[in-house]
């Protein structure tokens, strides 16, 4: 019996990782369970990477959507079977779905999510093209008696609920602080979270949308993190990030995570970024990049896009992330903050527990509303 669910696709495929060097497609489908959507797709499944993306298409309005998927669990002594996951699509109207999933083989399985607004829907991969047409046959007359699927209004979530998020860190004690541009972009009122749960009203002073960084000021004191300027970091240097990422997820906790400095340049030898293997998710966006003198050497910025990794090279990458360099900041604050007011760096080397700890309080929740 299928058990259905639709974009859990990308759960799907991860259940394929313990395979061999080699990319594998199945067939995913599935069904919201109380609205008038049936899903059939993909999973491109990079055994060697252990990741696959999923590309489904909506039968009854033509929602596309497309993400990835990866596994959370494996069971003792190995093997596919039992092996769970997780999955997140984004939908090309706005919709965001986020999937579990459970293998009942290397190419078999289920599961089922919501999206945004809490719509349930259920899913099956590791299907023939057969199996996969023959459930879409059977469940297109039972979706024509069910509600339509309700729109998602990603402004009026964001407004209603604080959808946007990322991250910023103190540069002074008098409240500036740094984030990404696009972590603001369009925002009517923009508040930051300290770790303590405090959260105070901020405004944007300055934005630099091309080198992806804004300056915003919140009317508090504060524990700033000294800025690296004119020293560039070196390939393989270790790094650290504190950030908020996924909170609707993993939850408010500041997360610490740790990588090294992977080249100097960014896609297509673009100067202006780092490379890193720094692990981030949505929401780390703005970010500081600390290496072990204490000191910001970049700012967070994004992730390679793996369906373009794969459409261009035919390779899921994996975890290939960047971060603009610090000195793409010093623009924004001419005429704002005097150089004196910044805190001074040292050369005095940590480890990255005593950073994560010395600058907890440095770094903070942006919400956009």
């Amino acid at each position: 019996m299928i058990h259905s669910r639709t974009l859990t696709h990308l759960f799907v495929v991860t259940t394929v990782l313990l395979l061999s060097a080699c990319t594998v497609r199945y067939e995913v489908a599935g069904k919201f369970a109380d609205h008038n959507e049936v899903f059939r797709g993909n999973i491109i499944h990079d055994l060697a990477a252990g990741q696959a993306q999923i590309e489904a298409t909506g039968q009854v309005t033509g929602l596309k959507c497309s993400g990835h998927s990866w596994v959370t669990y494996k069971p003792f002594g190995g093997g596919c079977a039992g092996q769970r996951g997780e999955a997140r699509l984004d939908c090309d109207d706005g919709r965001l779905i986020r999937a579990d999933w459970h293998a009942d083989s290397c190419t078999t399985g289920f599961g089922e999510g919501r999206d945004e607004n809490g719509a349930r829907f259920v899913f099956a991969f590791g299907l023939t093209a057969e199996e996969a047409q023959a459930y879409v046959d059977r469940q297109m007359p039972r979706a024509a008696e069910k509600a339509s699927l309700p729109g998602y209004k990603p402004k009026e979530h964001r407004k209603e609920k604080g959808f946007s998020t990322g991250t910023g860190f103190f540069i002074t004690g008098d409240g500036y602080l740094i984030t990404n541009h696009h972590v603001i972009d369009g925002a009517d009122a923009v508040a930051v979270k300290f770790p303590n749960g405090d959260v105070v009203g901020a405004k944007v002073v300055k934005s630099d949308p091309a080198n992806d960084v804004a300056l915003v000021k919140a009317e508090v004191e504060a524990g700033p993190i000294p800025l690296s300027q004119g020293d560039f970091a070196n390939r393989g240097e270790e790094v650290m990030t504190l950030g908020y990422p996924l909170i609707r997820l993993q939850g408010q906790e500041q997360k610490a995570t740790f990588g090294r400095i992977n080249a100097l340049s960014g896609l297509g030898d673009d100067i202006r970024f780092y490379q890193i293997d720094t692990p981030i998710q949505p929401g780390n966006s703005g970010g500081p990049l600390i290496d072990r003198r204490g000191r910001v050497v970049g700012i967070v910025t994004q992730t390679l896009n793996q369906i373009v990794s794969l459409k261009e090279a035919g390779h899921l990458a994996q975890n290939v992330n960047f971060a603009v360099k610090s000195d793409y900041i010093f623009p924004l604050l001419k005429s704002e903050i005097p150089a004196d007011a910044l805190p001074p760096t040292s050369n005095t080397v940590r480890t990255m527990a005593e950073l994560a700890s010395q600058y907890e309080n440095s770094v903070v929740l942006v919400i956009a509303k």
